[in-house]
C-alpha cells in the first residue's frame, strides 16, 4: 500500500529532528583560547590581530590566556 506523500513527509521529518538535534551545536559561539609568553612584545601584536580575526568571522572569537613568562614547560 503506498500512501501519497508519505515519502515527502517522512523526510521532512527527518530534517526536522535533524535540525533540532544538530542544529544548536552548529550556531554555537566558538571560542579560540590562545596561549602565548612574553607580553610585552607579543601581547599589541596578537591584539590587533585577534581583532581583524573577530570582524571577518563573526562566529568566531579569540581569548587570551593569562600570558607565561616564556615557552619552556620544563622545571
Amino acid at each position: 500500500m503506498c500512501i501519497p506523500g508519505l515519502r515527502t513527509a517522512l523526510a521532512v521529518a527527518a530534517w526536522l529532528i535533524g535540525t533540532a538535534v544538530f542544529g544548536p551545536a552548529a550556531w554555537a559561539q566558538t571560542t579560540l583560547q590562545v596561549f602565548y609568553a612574553y607580553p610585552n612584545n607579543c601581547k599589541p601584536v596578537l591584539e590587533r590581530i585577534a581583532g581583524e580575526f573577530e570582524a571577518a568571522r563573526p562566529g568566531i572569537k579569540m581569548s587570551f590566556w593569562i600570558p607565561a613568562s616564556s615557552y619552556d614547560c620544563a622545571r
